[in-house]
């Protein structure tokens, strides 16, 4: 393979690693956030509070595996 191809599929594996951390983000995280601004949600229990703080986690380190990925891109 390549050293183009090879790059194109680390880029493709950063993408993958950072796209799922922006979704975990987004329905641990933003959503119930959303959800208490508008009401629907009346107090942060327990359980939410660690929902949310586990995918705060989860998605920092899928971030993490995406930089990681694209750091060894070959000129």
């Amino acid at each position: 393979m390549g050293k183009t191809a090879s790059n194109e599929q680390k880029k493709l594996r950063a993408t993958a690693f950072n796209s799922l951390g922006v979704g975990i983000a987004l329905a641990g995280i933003y959503v119930p956030m959303l959800g208490f601004y508008l009401g629907g949600l009346k107090v942060f229990d327990p359980l939410s509070m660690l929902v949310a703080g586990l995918a705060a986690i989860i998605a920092f380190f899928f971030h993490r595996a995406g930089i990681g990925a694209i750091a060894d891109l070959e000129d």
